[in-house]
């Protein structure tokens, strides 16, 4: 009895003494006799259901309309209430990776082959391959985008640390840590992940849809044109601009300048990284 009372007054999994129902140091729950029964562990799990869901909601509408707005909070320490930035990522790359509206940062054979500044280079790299493979151009694109869609789900990782440079070099300060770029560029990254390339592309194809089959219209639209591009350009801007004087406490002037730049680093960082996924693909055919 006295060994029974003993092991109920100490923490299960570091052997801390407790004060009440759970420990000061791990945070572990002291069991009850209702944490046994199968009506809990039904509860447990409605809980973590909807409460996951609440937060994940949450977090996405914190994402779309207030700009750094996460990882202030999250710098903060007012992490309970929301997906953690890095979460959100994985979640939204999982997303791309099974649905993939877009060829963005998958970057297929003929995304890589054509209008890109080195597409020139990578098709001599191509021919090169197939002519040692003994491949045919048919084998050498299945083969390269079976193998690039490997590489590019650990690659997407590395978009966080590429945006997060510029960012420690155009917004630094003394004291400032590295981990702040970090999460900010992870935000960042969840924003062009969600709204660009998951709910952008099947807005647009809601709004075709509309236009077809009610109005009758058969409208064309070219993505790479530049009335397409200038105002993704110009709304990415000013999601970096809101974000940086959020996040950075910054004036207007310097946000803008910060944000404008951030925006030419975020064009090379694309372009960087889909040279980076090509060769690494490359090299494991």
């Amino acid at each position: 009895m006295q060994e029974q009372q003993s092991t109920q007054n100490t923490c299960a999994s570091c052997g801390a003494a407790l004060h009440g129902k759970f420990c000061s140091q791990c945070g572990e729950k002291k069991l009850n006799e209702k944490d046994k029964s199968v009506m809990h562990f039904f509860e447990e799990f409605i809980h973590i259901l909807t409460h996951a869901d609440s937060k994940f909601l949450k977090s996405l509408k914190y994402l779309i309309i207030k700009p750094g707005f996460l990882t202030s909070e999250h710098l903060a320490g007012r992490r309970k209430m929301y997906t953690s930035p890095l979460s959100l990522f994985f979640i939204g790359n999982l997303l791309y990776l099974l649905i993939m509206p877009v060829d963005a940062l998958n970057s297929k054979y003929v995304s890589q082959t054509t209008g890109q500044p080195y597409s020139a280079m990578a098709v001599k790299k191509v021919e090169a391959k197939m002519a040692a493979k003994h491949w045919d151009q048919k084998t050498m694109e299945d083969m390269y985008n079976h193998e690039t869609s490997k590489v590019s789900k650990m690659m997407l990782f590395v978009l966080i640390f590429i945006f997060s440079i510029p960012l420690s070099i155009f917004l630094y300060k003394p004291g400032r840590y590295y981990f702040d770029h970090v999460v900010f560029a992870t935000e960042y990254v969840n924003f062009l992940v969600f709204v660009l390339l998951l709910i952008a592309p099947y807005m647009l194809w809601l709004v075709f849809f509309i236009l077809i089959k009610i109005f009758r219209l058969r409208p064309t639209i070219d993505v790479n044109s530049p009335s397409v591009l200038y105002p993704v350009f110009a709304f990415i801007g000013l999601y970096l601009t809101l974000a940086i004087r959020r996040v950075y406490k910054t004036s207007w002037i310097y946000s803008t300048i910060a944000g404008i730049l951030m925006l030419a680093s975020t064009i090379a960082a694309t372009v960087l990284y889909r040279y980076i996924l090509f060769h690494i693909t490359m090299s494991l055919l």
